[in-house]
């Protein structure tokens, strides 16, 4: 929210740099040429050979209402795509990214749903970090 006020932008968008070879599950961020922060495209579930930096973008987003403009409503059965409406808005006006902190958790599928799950207990619920671990160790594998 911070970098949202303090900058002139219709949008900021969740980034987090991952592995390339994730890179093919998500949004692929380009960035503006000299720039840090600054949205040139977004480029959704690209080939290997489309992909344009390390970047995911994931869903965590500040949309100002110009968004609006740039989403699909005339495609009533389908849903609106979010991704191709951001790369639209990207390439009229200002989009920013920033950069998530500390650990990712995806949850499109059952192993990375577990490892979430288990990451999230692990480091924001103290009150049952012993038990989760305990009750790991007395897993007979």
């Amino acid at each position: 929210m911070n970098k949202y006020f303090s900058t002139n932008c219709e949008a900021i968008i969740g980034a987090k740099q991952i592995a390339i070879k994730e890179i093919p599950k998500y949004g692929n961020i380009k960035l503006k040429k000299g720039t840090k922060d600054c949205v040139e495209a977004i480029i959704q579930k690209p080939s290997s050979d489309q992909i344009v930096s390390n970047l995911a973008l994931y869903s965590q987003l500040i949309l100002t209402p110009k968004i609006f403009q740039y989403l699909n409503f005339k495609k009533t059965l389908a849903e609106l795509d979010i991704g191709i409406a951001l790369n639209k808005l990207a390439h009229d006006t200002k989009v920013l990214i920033y950069e998530a902190k500390g650990p990712w958790c995806t949850i499109g599928d059952p192993l990375n749903y577990l490892k979430a799950n288990i990451t999230m207990t692990l480091f924001k619920n103290v009150s049952t970090k012993k038990d989760i671990i305990n009750y790991i160790r007395l897993l007979k594998f």
